[in-house]
């Protein structure tokens, strides 16, 4: 059989601009055959579903936002730090 068994790739988000290395979790959506999509077979132009913790990360890190936390939660002392790090003027109008 020549196949590749793939559980990692690089992953863009296209309206922000940003490419990350993520881990793939399952095919979600193939045009040409469902059994594709059962079987979890990766083939050109199909949609999966990644891993989002890579970009949530930028995310977080870019607008100092804290993204996926019910509003009464506490933060850890690490991302207090991240969120709460010295930014210039320019950075904190965003």
């Amino acid at each position: 059989y020549r196949a590749l068994r793939l559980d990692v790739g690089n992953f863009s988000w296209g309206s922000e601009c940003c490419t990350r290395k993520t881990r793939i979790i399952d095919v979600v959506y193939n045009a040409s055959n469902n059994e594709l999509v059962r079987t979890k077979t990766l083939v050109k132009n199909c949609i999966v579903l990644v891993d989002s913790l890579p970009y949530r990360q930028w995310y977080e890190a870019h607008f100092a936002t804290p993204l996926g936390r019910k509003k009464g939660a506490k933060l850890t002392p690490e991302e207090e730090e991240v969120l709460n790090k010295k930014r210039s003027k320019r950075t904190q109008k965003k």
